[in-house]
């Protein structure tokens, strides 16, 4: 996804975010802080998410390999009580709460 950032920079636009700034003074630009503080820290959250897939892929084949060498499934509780040790479950929800977060959607 690529985002036009000439987009809203135009006279129009202008004079509706000048027409908000006269009924709620601070708003505007507390939108644009807020906007550009989420987009920083979802770039970082992105880098980290890179590294974080491929470890989880990781280690859903490392109970894979443990499984083939006892010859016994690991029990769906017991995987997710690791999941829970691990914090995978805590990652999952939080990234449930930034879907859920989008107002706009």
């Amino acid at each position: 996804m690529s985002i036009d950032h000439t987009s809203g920079q135009d006279t129009p636009t202008a004079k509706l975010a000048a027409q908000i700034a006269l009924d709620q003074p601070t708003l505007v630009g507390a939108v644009r802080r807020s906007s550009a503080r989420i987009c920083k820290y979802a770039g970082l959250l992105e880098a980290e998410l890179g590294t974080y897939r491929p470890l989880v892929g990781y280690l859903d084949d490392a109970v894979g390999l443990v499984e083939a060498r006892t010859g016994r499934a690991v029990e769906e509780d017991l995987f997710a009580r690791l999941l829970d040790r691990l914090g995978i479950t805590d990652v999952d929800l939080a990234l449930e709460r930034l879907a859920d977060a989008r107002p706009h959607v």
